[in-house]
């Protein structure tokens, strides 16, 4: 795996606050094009308020728990990556 195709598969992964020791990745989730904000319109249910056309769809990903060896792993591309 190229080290541009592992950026990509780690992006579009999570994890969940139940199992923070288990990484999930899913290409094909829709997920992939929500963003993270600390200001965010989309929660686990979906919008959180009415969303204007073509406002970027955000959510706070820290719901997920973001163990401290996945936000290692996202600091090595601190380019695409949306922690700190």
């Amino acid at each position: 795996m190229s080290l541009s195709d592992a950026q990509t598969f780690l992006r579009q992964g999570f994890v969940l606050p139940d199992n923070p020791g288990c990484f999930h990745s899913n290409p094909e989730d829709a997920g992939r094009f929500v963003n993270h904000s600390e200001h965010f319109n989309v929660g686990m249910n979906g919008a959180l308020r009415d969303i204007k056309a073509g406002e970027e769809l955000t959510m706070d990903y820290n719901f997920h728990g973001n163990p401290e060896w996945y936000r290692q792993i996202c600091r090595h591309d601190s380019s695409s990556s949306s922690f700190p």
